[in-house]
C-alpha cells in the first residue's frame, strides 16, 4: 500500500528530512539498498525504475548544479560548461550543446525523481535537500531545471514518490 511519509515519530530514522547531513557515500547509498563502487553520485534506486538518488557537487565547474544555498536549493539548475582547452574550437562547443540539448530530451522522456544529497553545499559532507522532479517550464535545452517535490523521504515507501512524478 503506498502513503506519504509520515511525522508520527521525531525518532523515525527511516524518513529523510530535508537538512539532515551525510559524511560520505557510504552513510546514505545504503539506505536505499546501493552499493555502489562505480558513478557514486548518481544511482537507481534498486526497484525503483524512475528513481534515482543524486549527489551533485554543488557548484561543480563543469556539471553545475546552481540554486540557493540559503534556502536549502528549493530548485537546482543543473547545466554544463566547457573544460577550456577541450573545447577551444567551435566543433567541440557544438558537442557540448549537443550533449546538454540530449540530456534535456533524455530528461523530458523518462520523467526521473532525484532523491538529492549536495556535496559541498555547507561543507564537504552531503545535505539531503529532498525530492526533485524535472521541470519542463523552466528547463529548456541549455539547462535542466529540478523543483523540490517534497522535503521528507520514507525509506520504506519509496514507491510513494511516483505521486510526485509531472
Amino acid at each position: 500500500m503506498l502513503r506519504p511519509a509520515s511525522d508520527t515519530s521525531a525518532d523515525n530514522d527511516r524518513i529523510l528530512k530535508k537538512g539532515q547531513v551525510f559524511a560520505t557515500y557510504d552513510d546514505f547509498l545504503p539506505l536505499f539498498g546501493i552499493d555502489a563502487t562505480e558513478s557514486r553520485h548518481y544511482q537507481f534506486v534498486p526497484g525503483e525504475e524512475h528513481v534515482i538518488v543524486w549527489s551533485p557537487q554543488y557548484q561543480n565547474p563543469y556539471y553545475h548544479n546552481e540554486g540557493n544555498p540559503d534556502s536549502l536549493m528549493p530548485t537546482i539548475t543543473e547545466y554544463f560548461t566547457p573544460k577550456i582547452s577541450e573545447y577551444e574550437d567551435a566543433e567541440a562547443m557544438e558537442k557540448l550543446r549537443q550533449a546538454q540539448k540530449g540530456a534535456y530530451f533524455t530528461v523530458m522522456e523518462k520523467n526521473d525523481m532525484r532523491i538529492v544529497f549536495m556535496k559541498n553545499l555547507v561543507d564537504t559532507s552531503f545535505v539531503f535537500l529532498g525530492v526533485y522532479r524535472f521541470s519542463p517550464v523552466l528547463s529548456d535545452s541549455t539547462k535542466i531545471v529540478w523543483v523540490r517535490a517534497t522535503d521528507k523521504c520514507d525509506l520504506d515507501n519509496i514507491s510513494f514518490l511516483n505521486n510526485y512524478r509531472n
